[in-house]
């Protein structure tokens, strides 16, 4: 029996995924269907892949219908119908809350994706815009990102649900501005800095200025300045680091590698996309120097594949290998 934390290797799972392209795609005749049974009997980490896949696809298909009926609900929305797009999105997220669309979105906690729908501002995969608030600060939203805003007398606060933003702040000396996420809270000493968060973890890079960091749950505090990365979890401070300065090209709609590991590249790159990269630990540790187009996966795979020694192969529209040439 395999132990429970063994995970099929890449070439099992790229098993998996072919048998599920061909099963998918070229019909289910008795052979066929055979000669699946028997590759899924032949070692018990096959039928983990095929599980795994399989939940894969049930993550990524739903995902892409539910793109096109956004898209078509998009163009219906007049430009006199916009205010009331948030009050629609609250209804709409309600009847989720209420198990209506749950099979599409068991992935994620429905009160999470809830107030992610019904944020002040949003953006979806593939998406990334700017906006100015109503005190001046320039905000930039990367790919999947939401937040919600909250201007009072005495502060502004941005709360922010999910993804990333790029924050310019416009100078009130008597209203802080602070971000918050579910981790801790930033406030802005006349800065430029972004904010990356997830269910675990927030990011901060500070490009210009300083960010004091406050974590309610331990009242830690850290002031982290101009050139410096601070990560932190809800109970930790990390150690400081030099910021990845080139992090802010993404507002430009590229990513900026400098001897970057393949894997790292492919997995930003797959944040501004629906589907699954699989990544031969072969070519994975590959040093990436150069500009990718974040908006154009197919343009960013041809560069790779032209500058270092990988195949690009597609079994599904949301399944891309990425494996070793001749392998």
């Amino acid at each position: 029996m395999p132990d429970m934390h063994d995970q099929p290797s890449f070439q099992i799972l790229e098993q998996a995924a072919e048998w599920y392209a061909e099963l998918r795609c070229g019909g289910n005749d008795t052979a066929r269907q055979q000669a699946w049974q028997r590759w899924l009997a032949a070692d018990p980490m096959h039928r983990v892949a095929w599980q795994a896949v399989q939940g894969i696809s049930q993550r990524f298909e739903p995902l892409e219908q539910l793109a096109d009926r956004r898209n078509t609900a998009d163009r219906l929305l007049g430009a006199h119908q916009r205010v009331r797009r948030r009050a629609l999105l609250r209804g709409f997220a309600a009847l989720a809350g209420a198990g209506v669309l749950w099979s599409s979105w068991r992935c994620a906690p429905v009160a999470a994706w809830r107030a992610e729908l019904a944020a002040d501002y949003r953006t979806g995969t593939g998406e990334m815009k700017p906006v100015r608030l109503a005190d001046g600060t320039q905000v930039w939203l990367n790919t999947r990102t939401a937040f919600d805003v909250d201007f009072s007398s005495a502060t502004r606060q941005l709360h922010l649900l999910t993804g990333e933003v790029l924050v310019d702040t416009a100078h009130e000396a008597k209203r802080p501005f602070i971000v918050s996420t579910a981790q801790g809270r930033m406030r802005a000493l006349g800065t430029r800095f972004s904010v990356c968060t997830s269910t675990v973890q927030t990011r901060l890079l500070v490009f210009e200025g300083a960010v004091e960091v406050t974590l309610p749950g331990t009242g830690a505090q850290r002031v982290t300045l101009a050139g410096q990365q601070q990560t932190f979890d809800s109970q930790r401070l990390a150690t400081p680091g030099n910021a990845e300065l080139a992090r802010e090209a993404w507002t430009e709609g590229k990513l900026v590698a400098a001897d970057v590991p393949l894997g790292e590249v492919l997995d930003e790159l797959s944040r501004y996309r629906h589907g699954y990269v699989s990544v031969s630990p072969q070519v994975a540790g590959l040093r990436v120097f150069g500009n990718l187009p974040l908006l154009d996966f197919d343009a960013a795979l041809a560069l790779l594949s032209d500058s270092l020694p990988i195949r690009i192969e597609r079994r599904l529209p949301w399944w891309t290998t990425v494996d070793a040439t001749g392998s």
